[in-house]
């Protein structure tokens, strides 16, 4: 259920919650227990708090390092490995 709502925060209130965060892939952040609730994650220990937010989860990251980081694809092929023959 938690994967197709992608939630924002998602409090895990079980007593193993590390065996279940594992399963989950869609989730702002992910609260383990009920020692870890949202607003301290918010507030004072969280690693940011620009989350995707309204089931965006389901294909986008909280805020991090990487968005500031520009990044390039760099390919290259012999002419054998690319399948390409030249016209002679």
């Amino acid at each position: 259920m938690a994967d197709l709502r992608a939630p924002e925060h998602l409090e895990l209130l079980v007593a193993e919650p590390l065996l279940l965060a594992g399963r989950i892939r869609n989730a702002g952040a992910i609260f383990l227990g009920s020692w870890t609730p949202e607003p301290l994650g918010d507030y004072y220990a969280g690693p940011n708090h620009v989350l995707p937010t309204g089931g965006t989860a389901r294909w986008a990251s909280p805020l991090g390092v990487y968005d500031f980081l520009k990044r390039t694809s760099l390919l290259g092929y012999s002419p054998s490995g690319s399948g390409l023959r030249r016209r002679t």
